[in-house]
């Protein structure tokens, strides 16, 4: 090939390393896991928030809402959520159940969107992930955490949280690309 020049003659000769790397997705980041993690803390306003309760068996918080609206609050220093799509966890409507509760991921103190949970059952551990667009987050730069909140203006039975992340949006696709060095585009 000495009708190229080097330089465009080494940057061929590193394709073949481009070709073989693989493109990592970004990981799940979890929050809670029996205690809170990755720099997550308890920014709630409950009446009565145990962070380090223990109902049927899984390490989990326990929430009292004794009024109006009441929340525990996984609060963190702005961070953005591009990496990732949905928070994932497990909740429990515990002996009494029947709350109604709904999630929010605020942005600078105030959500864009609220996700219903419905009606929780009693004594029922309940998976749920919930998309970050259901938010209206999916790629914010200052998410300062997620609450799980009461929507009634009556008090309700505690409630049990537990095993709560941010799940990774997966890896990107493979690209493949083809040189043919004999195939000259452009010549100057």
């Amino acid at each position: 090939m000495p009708f190229l020049s080097r330089p465009f003659r080494a940057f061929l000769s590193l394709l073949p390393l481009l070709y073989s790397m693989d493109a990592f997705a970004q990981a799940n980041l979890p929050i809670y896991k029996g205690y809170l993690v990755n720099g997550f803390q308890n920014y709630g306003w409950a009446s009565s928030l145990n962070f380090s309760a223990t109902y049927g068996g899984s390490n989990c918080v326990s929430v009292i809402d004794t009024t109006n609206y009441q929340a525990v609050y996984f609060g963190h220093a702005d961070f953005p959520t591009a990496p990732y799509r949905a928070l994932d966890f497990w909740i429990n409507g515990g002996p009494g159940g029947g709350q109604m509760l709904q999630v929010g991921g605020p942005l600078d103190g105030s959500p864009p969107a609220q996700y219903s949970l419905g009606q929780l059952q009693t004594n029922v551990w309940q998976h749920f992930t919930v998309p970050l667009s259901a938010l209206g987050i999916p790629a914010a730069t200052n998410c300062s955490g997620f609450w799980i909140q009461g929507t009634v203006n009556t008090a309700q039975p505690v409630f049990y949280v537990c095993g709560m992340q941010l799940l990774a949006n997966p890896a990107p696709s493979t690209v493949h690309l083809n040189v043919n060095a004999a195939n000259v585009i452009r010549t100057a």
